[in-house]
Order: structure tokens, then sequence, then C-alpha cells
């Protein structure tokens, strides 16, 4: 299996971001486009799959046929998204899925998500680099939410 990166996305903010299901737990990325190829039985396959986020909550998308002509989607899951594509191509609903949704997806490419990871973190400034009144803002606002955790 060949993954080519065309989007490598973002990880959202806390509140927003998923994961996938145990024992992996892959991050989602938001605005991220990966074409898969692999070879099934005698001949080879290419997908596009994509994930983008929609009012909080990641759509799985994958694109298939010649020219990508044919999509399938879920809200649910990557593998849901497998399992509607391997429906879509076998016409079968009864045939258990072969594909893994997170390789097909490619959430497993630990350089991406070094990548990303790195990228949320650019944001953030040195404390140096702030004013002393917003520091003892920051402190104490911390402060609240740490107290509120141990009463």
């Amino acid at each position: 299996m060949t993954e080519l990166v065309e989007a490598k996305g973002f990880y959202p903010y806390y509140p927003e971001l998923h994961y996938t299901l145990p024992p992996k737990k892959y991050p989602i990325p938001n605005d991220y486009s990966v074409k898969t190829t692999w070879k099934h039985a005698e001949n080879q396959q290419t997908v596009q799959c994509k994930i983008k986020y929609k009012n909080g909550q990641p759509e799985f998308q994958i694109l298939y046929g010649t020219f990508f002509e044919f999509e399938v989607k879920s809200n649910t899951s990557v593998s849901k998204a497998v399992e509607n594509y391997e429906k879509a191509i076998t016409r079968n609903s009864n045939k258990k899925g072969s594909l893994s949704g997170p390789l097909l997806f490619g959430l497993q490419l630990q350089k991406l998500r070094t990548v990303r990871e790195l990228q949320a973190r650019q944001h953030i400034k040195p404390a140096e680099q702030y004013s002393q009144k917003t520091l003892i803002r920051h402190a104490k606002e911390f402060a609240t939410i740490l107290k509120q955790e141990f009463i």
C-alpha cells in the first residue's frame, strides 16, 4: 500500500479533536487528503481519501473510479467509510471487509503526525514575549481551573 499525501491537514484544538477507536486511537486531522494505491487481487486500485470537519465532527470521504467520479461518505468512522466503499465496489453487503480504515486513510503515518503536532505548537509564544499583565492574567486563570479540579 502506498500513500501520496495531497494535503497534510492539521489537528483541531482539544475540544474539537476526535480520535479513532482504541487500541490505536489515532488523532483525526482536518482538511486532510491522501491518495492510496494498493494491489487488490489482479488489479491495482487507487482511491482518494479526505477528512473534513463539519459542525465539529469529522466527515470521512472516499473518492474512487478512474477519475475519482464516485464517492462514499461516513460521519461515523474511517472504518465505516471503508465498509461503505467495499459495499459499493462489490455490490455485496454480506462480505466481510478486508481493508483497514486507518491504513487506507493513512492515519498511521508517524511523519505526518509529527509535522502536524509541530505545526500546532508554532503559534505558541514564549513567556518572555508576553507582558507582565498578561502573564498574571494567565496564571490566575490557570489557578482557577486547577482549584476546580481539586475541589
